[in-house]
């Protein structure tokens, strides 16, 4: 249900974006590679516990920390100094737990990936002959996929080798503000801007009932935190020299 969901989502994007361009209107790519920070209080906290129940000592030695991710976006024009897009974008972090010694090694790594896909509206707030400011909001679904490995060894055996993967579907909604430079059908540009998960539900096992996982440190559902700050560098081309904003004698 989730993925037929998702698929028609995907779907209307499409046919969304695409509308436009029987008007003759401009139509573009755009590529981005940026810095995202994750709160991921909640995976934190799972972490926490992990490092009290274990018997032996050990420590968090990586949790969550922000990391690059990409994205692709398509967009058309649909009113003079607005266009609409649909985007995709990938994102990832991780933890671990760790423990070793001369006889043995301990560790639970926790590998989070998500899939982003989305429309946006964007807006032209100013602009020169070769400059612009762009207003932009965003809004899509979450689908969010975490691995789990927990290995301990002693003394040359294996003791535990135990895989897991559980995923989740949420919201989110993603403001931010673009700078950038354009030439003919060429456009460089820098955003920042801040995401915002919304949705209670936490991940859940791939079985007919879609059982939640629970997290030990807070009796909660556990689930990913993907708010956070966004930061990136893009790229984007026109298939017309229509990138750049079209004059108009109304106040942006």
């Amino acid at each position: 249900m989730i993925r037929s969901a998702i698929r028609i989502f995907l779907l209307a994007a499409f046919w969304s974006s695409l509308s436009p361009l029987a008007h003759g209107q401009f139509a573009g790519f755009e590529f981005s590679y940026g810095l995202g920070s994750y709160q991921m209080k909640d995976m934190q906290k799972y972490n926490d516990y992990i490092v009290s129940a274990l018997p032996f000592p050990s420590k968090v030695t990586s949790n969550f920390p922000s990391y690059m991710y990409f994205k692709g976006s398509f967009l058309t024009q649909i009113e003079k100094n607005l266009a609409l897009g649909v985007s995709g974008s990938f994102h990832s972090t991780g933890s671990r737990v760790s423990a070793r010694d001369y006889s043995a090694d301990y560790h639970y790594d926790n590998l989070l990936k998500s899939y982003m896909t989305g429309l946006f509206l964007r807006q032209h707030l100013w602009y020169s002959s070769t400059w612009l400011i762009d207003g932009q909001i965003e809004g899509g679904c979450i689908l969010s996929r975490l691995s789990c490995n927990e290995y301990f060894m002693m003394f040359d055996s294996v003791q535990i080798d135990q895989k897991d993967s559980f995923k989740s579907l949420h919201g989110y909604a993603e403001p931010d503000l673009r700078f950038a430079w354009v030439k003919n059908k060429i456009s460089i540009g820098c955003s920042a801007g801040y995401m915002f998960q919304f949705g209670k539900r936490g991940f859940y096992v791939d079985d007919p009932d879609n059982s939640q996982v629970v997290n030990p440190a807070t009796m909660d559902y556990l689930k990913p935190e993907w708010d956070g700050i966004r930061l990136s560098l893009s790229i984007s081309y026109s298939f017309s020299k229509h990138l750049k904003p079209v004059p108009t004698t109304s106040s942006l």
